[in-house]
């Protein structure tokens, strides 16, 4: 399935603290290794569909974008 217009999905890794954010007791950093704009979706027992969670989840992305827009 394709993401949203507007959307993209994130590959995230662990990465190297940046010195700033080590000095203000930060721990964890997280850097963006690579991103797509499909995706697929498995379920086990049944082939997804509109009803789907991460259907329903994706169409408030839409939505949302919608209501700011007016």
């Amino acid at each position: 399935m394709a993401l949203p217009e507007g959307c993209q999905g994130l590959y995230l890794g662990t990465g190297t603290v940046p010195f700033e954010s080590a000095a203000a007791g930060v721990s964890k950093f997280h850097e963006i290794r690579g991103t797509f704009a499909e995706a697929t979706v498995w379920q086990h027992d049944r082939d997804p569909g509109q009803d789907d969670p991460v259907h329903r989840a994706l169409n408030w992305v839409e939505l949302a974008a919608a209501i700011h827009d007016m």
